[in-house]
């Protein structure tokens, strides 16, 4: 990739290896467009920031999802935080050590993912080390821009409620995507913290 920002870290997926057809970016219109084709790779796309939780709690965006029918989608909003943990886990318990060096140090993960069943949309789901908020799910308004916002100190309380919220910081945003035997395209806009 030749025009990833500065301040944007690619990471699991070896470039000789990656097409840019998995990820570009656009700017048409004056917007900045990132479009994702998950693969049969793992890799992700964050953005390094060092926000407090409290003072930027929100993230709103801007997406088109096309997932497969009847699956989760395979391309996922991925946001890691830093302090808030009492017992300070590092690189040693995060789930994506294997990523590489460009990663910030993160102690808490959350993915925000579009579900495959209408009825799940709204819950959050714990059962791996990698909890996600299912924000959407379904058939319903795939292939259509939505403008998304969700209260990201909530969920993390939600998740960690035996946490300190206010040492916490977002440590990056951005997207993963997960291998699937059908892939999942998807187009971000507007990714943003806001208070």
């Amino acid at each position: 990739m030749e025009n990833i920002p500065t301040d944007w870290v690619l990471e699991g997926i070896n470039y000789k290896q990656f097409s840019s057809q998995h990820l570009s970016i656009d700017n048409a219109d004056g917007l900045s467009t990132i479009r994702l084709i998950s693969s049969g790779n793992n890799f992700v796309f964050l953005r390094r920031t060092k926000a407090s939780l409290l003072a930027s709690p929100f993230l709103g965006w801007s997406w088109n999802v096309s997932p497969p029918l009847g699956q989760i989608a395979a391309i996922r909003l991925i946001i890691g935080f830093n302090g808030g943990n009492p017992e300070g886990r590092g690189w040693g318990s995060s789930p994506l050590v294997n990523l590489g060096t460009n990663i910030p140090l993160y102690d808490r993960v959350i993915t925000v993912v579009w579900g495959k069943n209408s009825d799940s949309r709204g819950t959050i789901e714990k059962k791996s080390k990698l909890p996600r908020y299912i924000i959407r799910a379904g058939t319903k308004d795939t292939g259509n821009w939505l403008n998304e916002n969700i209260d990201l100190s909530n969920l993390y309380r939600v998740l960690w409620p035996d946490d300190n919220a206010v040492q916490a910081n977002i440590i990056f945003v951005g997207l993963a995507s997960g291998s699937a035997a059908v892939p999942t395209i998807a187009k971000f806009r507007n990714l943003m913290l806001y208070r």
